[in-house]
């Protein structure tokens, strides 16, 4: 990333999904995004997992074999096909802050093939 970064190429890190009460901690974030920045990312981006089409299915049974205590915790977060949206609304709110923090939120980057630069 930073050989890229350092040849003006955009580098941006898409951190999806994160994973509720497994990857979404607050330490966990904070070395995920620290790490991003040190090493060139321009932008980074996380989002929680969705459980959209068959994941439900292939995540629950995942959890349920491997995290059996979280189990209960996921059905109450995902009721429908997103994370509840308080519970998302906080990990993002941190998230954003740590990309502030980090000065990894140059989004502008993203499309600059658009502006011919």
């Amino acid at each position: 990333m930073n050989e890229l970064h350092s040849a003006g190429v955009t580098v941006g890190v898409t951190a999806i999904p994160l994973f509720p009460y497994i990857s979404d901690g607050e330490d966990d974030l904070g070395r995920l995004i620290k790490t991003f920045a040190e090493n060139g990312a321009d932008y980074v981006i996380v989002d929680l997992l969705n459980f959209r089409e068959e994941a439900r299915g292939r995540f629950m049974e995942f959890i349920k074999n491997n995290y059996p205590d979280l189990a209960p915790k996921y059905e109450e977060l995902y009721t429908a096909n997103y994370c509840d949206k308080g519970y998302a609304k906080q990990i993002r709110n941190y998230a954003n802050k740590l990309i502030k923090e980090y000065k990894v939120g140059n989004y502008d980057k993203m499309f600059s093939y658009r502006k011919g630069v």
